[in-house]
């Protein structure tokens, strides 16, 4: 190869040279970039095949081409010397900051390397944010994530600042930034702007960050992150910027089920937003308060602080944000049994975020529709949503939502008799859901596990399953500890142990009679069937009340269903419905 190189002609050899410092790939106008009579040079070494030109480039209006090997553009590379590589750097990096168009964002990482080796750090770092927020746009996770270590390296600070912190990274993040404004050594001031600028860069690097590692359920590290950006927001004293981390914290709390921290948090962001007197983002804290008031038990509350935000969002054209409230909404409908509301609003909903691109969004709500429709018994269209929802959520790489159509598959597995499909899925969430440390759904999928293996006559592995969930649910204050203990019910009742099984129920009924009710458990009429079960098994007389109560609940739901064909679908393709109507019909007292 060097003696190739040393056969071809001065001009050939310098545009070569030229080319290689932009890539193993490069463009005409690049190189003209660099040195505007190299690319008359390019038939020659084209025909001696030393570089080869490709059929599609990479931006309208320019040729592309590509050596003809690696290790030819790596020798080509090592023969520019040194001290004139850092100048055709810089040009081949401005030519790429200069694009525009469809794919110019796709090269900004490009740009940033050339900037870089060019020996301007400044641009490099702003090119290197520029690429990191895109990365992390396109949900290109790893890229983000490299992106950002390198611009954090170039600002002299290592690729873990932030990472393995404890509670003290804010104060030593905020001394770190402030000293940036303090006097030099030297008497002289740095310039005001100047540190404004680099706490402002590292505010969207690290923002960068944080949402990626977010997606990806990495939690210690997204919480240094997190504590940063409240320095960052500190030292800017930039109440939007506070907001911004307060809301970070609020999604944390909300995707950890920790809803008691979650309202503290939202009413913390919405003072800020109030005091910013930015009306999105006080649109934006309302709608996490009312998720928070409604998942704490006032539904009634946050539905109507949903109402009233969802309407100046429409007001505003507010797209995004008239989104968020939908999904409240959707929620609330479906925990207060109104099923057809709910499918209403995500379909308002779906083509919301289909219409503003918003893919992460379009699969939670695809999740939230799926479910819905697998509480209609309405499988082929519940398999339709969850199957997309997963797909899209995988796409994205949303580690925590995708237990939710994982959960939802495994029932609908569990509907359709094929126990080993579902014991699959109610494991694969089970993995996610502890690593992303959601309790929530780590008690659901062991739960789900249950039901799985007690399909499966594995008693002993469902015994352990349902424990698990009654542990985990009762330390996280859940109400999968009542599905667990009925699924615990119903494994004593398979093995034919009456007195175990009656322990089981008698928690149940002792909760009911306490004031307790079944609301936000992941089966109550699974429930209400096992208690029946188990106490007619034992002979006992509140079998026939249990069961009268069971039967008047279904009743009462089927009947608040308005499209006929979901009706039957409701009583009689979901297991525990279809039971619960034939043991009433064996044991009703003709009038």
């Amino acid at each position: 190869l060097q003696a190739r190189l040393d056969g071809v002609k001065p001009a050939e050899r310098l545009a070569l040279q030229q080319a290689a410092v932009i890539g193993f790939v490069f463009w005409d106008q690049a190189l003209a970039a660099i040195d505007a009579q190299a690319t008359d040079a390019l038939p020659g070494v084209a025909q001696r095949s030393l570089v080869v030109p490709r059929q599609e480039a990479s931006f309208d209006g320019v040729r592309e081409y590509a050596f003809n090997h690696q290790i030819l553009h790596h020798v080509t590379y090592d023969t520019v010397l040194k001290r004139v590589r850092r100048g055709y750097h810089a040009a081949a990096a401005e030519w790429l900051a200069s694009l525009s168009g469809a794919r110019a964002n796709d090269f900004l990482g490009l740009a940033a390397e050339h900037f870089e080796k060019a020996g301007n750090a400044d641009r490099a770092c702003e090119f290197y944010t520029r690429a990191a927020e895109h990365a992390r746009d396109r949900f290109a996770h790893e890229a983000a994530l490299g992106f950002v270590a390198r611009a954090l390296a170039l600002m002299g600070e290592s690729e873990g600042e932030g990472v393995a912190a404890d509670a003290g990274t804010a104060a030593a993040a905020a001394a770190a930034a402030a000293a940036d404004a303090r006097p030099a050594a030297d008497g002289k001031a740095t310039p005001l702007a100047e540190t404004a600028d680099r706490s402002r860069l590292r505010w969207r690097l690290l923002d960068a960050r944080e949402r990626t590692l977010g997606l990806q359920g990495r939690r210690t590290e997204q919480r240094a992150d997190i504590a940063v950006l409240e320095a960052l927001a500190e030292v800017l004293a930039d109440d939007s910027l506070r907001f911004e981390a307060a809301w970070r914290r609020c999604d944390i709390a909300l995707r950890m089920a920790d809803y008691v921290a979650m309202e503290a948090i939202a009413r913390q962001a919405l003072a800020l937003a109030e005091r910013a007197a930015d009306r999105p983002l006080v649109l934006r804290a309302q709608q996490r308060l009312a998720i928070a008031i409604g998942e704490l038990g006032d539904w009634a509350a946050g539905k109507a602080l949903a109402e009233q935000g969802l309407a100046e969002a429409r007001s505003l054209g507010l797209r995004r944000i008239e989104s968020l409230f939908l999904n409240v909404l959707s929620v609330a409908a479906g925990l207060q049994d109104d099923l057809e509301l709910s499918l209403r609003i995500d379909r308002q909903k779906v083509l919301i975020d289909r219409e503003l691109g918003n893919p992460l969004n379009e699969a939670i709500t695809l999740g939230n529709m799926g479910e819905t429709w697998l509480q209609l018994g309405d499988y082929l269209r519940a398999r339709r949503d969850l199957e997309e929802g997963l797909r899209l959520t995988r796409g994205v790489g949303d580690r925590a939502m995708e237990c939710v159509p994982l959960l939802n598959l495994t029932q609908l597995e569990l509907r359709h008799g094929d126990a080993p499909l579902a014991l699959a899925y109610a494991q694969a969430a089970l993995t996610i859901a502890i690593e992303v440390q959601n309790p929530e759904a780590e008690a659901r999928a062991q739960c789900a596990s249950g039901h799985a293996e007690l399909a499966l006559g594995r008693h002993a592995a469902a015994a352990m399953a349902f424990e698990r969930a009654y542990a985990v649910a009762v330390e996280a204050d859940t109400e999968t500890q009542l599905d667990s203990t009925a699924g615990l019910a119903r494994l004593a009742l398979a093995q034919g142990d009456v007195a175990v099984a009656m322990q089981a129920v008698e928690r149940l009924l002792a909760h009911e009679s306490g004031g307790g009710t079944l609301e936000g458990t992941e089966g109550p009429r699974l429930i209400r069937l096992a208690c029946h079960q188990v106490l007619e098994r034992a002979g006992d007389v509140r079998a026939a009340d249990v069961l009268a109560t069971a039967h008047a609940e279904l009743q009462a739901l089927a009947d608040a269903i308005s499209d006929g064909a979901l009706r039957q679908s409701f009583l009689n393709d979901i297991p525990e419905h279809r039971a619960i109507g034939a043991a009433w019909a064996a044991h009703k007292v003709p009038e």
